[in-house]
């Protein structure tokens, strides 16, 4: 699933949507960090952060991933 989501490198994450913050771990956005950014809602993570985030919730059960922030459906 992590796969079909947008990835982008944290200088383009910046200049696309302005993004310097992961929503999940509060961590700052350094340059070469790679994010995804949610194309529903818009909200940005660390790769690894959101990754960790859907993978949890297919080993819960949940069958409709959603954003951790506002729960949109992702798919």
């Amino acid at each position: 699933m992590a796969g079909m989501l947008e990835l982008s490198e944290y200088r383009r994450a910046i200049e696309d949507h302005g993004y310097s913050q992961c929503c999940m771990c509060l961590g700052d956005c350094v340059h070469g960090d790679m994010l995804r950014v949610l194309t529903r809602c818009g909200h940005s993570f660390h790769d690894g952060c959101i990754d960790e985030w859907f993978f949890r919730g297919l080993h819960e059960g949940r069958d409709q991933p959603s954003c951790p922030l506002c729960r949109k459906l992702i798919l």
